[in-house]
């Protein structure tokens, strides 16, 4: 379930992010985050997660076109791949 917690944005449009969410999202002082904008809500990420969403939004499509419809074709084609066949 989703957790809630009302937070004041200041004058320079910045807002606080409650302790336990910090906590739980493992930010700390200097952290860089990303915010996105996402069907009317504001969206906090850290920035692994949102490259990964970056990535697969990238990618899709990429793994049917390589013949890839397993791991074990993953993994072979990755082994391939650094082997400089592919």
């Amino acid at each position: 379930m989703a957790a809630y917690e009302m937070v004041k944005v200041l004058p320079k449009g910045q807002i606080t992010i409650p302790r336990e969410f910090r906590s739980q999202m493992n930010i700390s002082e200097g952290d860089r985050i990303t915010v996105t904008y996402d069907n009317g809500r504001l969206v906090i990420m850290n920035p692994i997660e949102s490259m990964m969403k970056i990535l697969e939004s990238k990618t899709q499509g990429l793994a049917k076109k390589a013949g890839i419809k397993s791991e074990d074709d993953a993994m072979a084609y990755a082994v391939d791949f650094r082997k400089g066949d592919k």
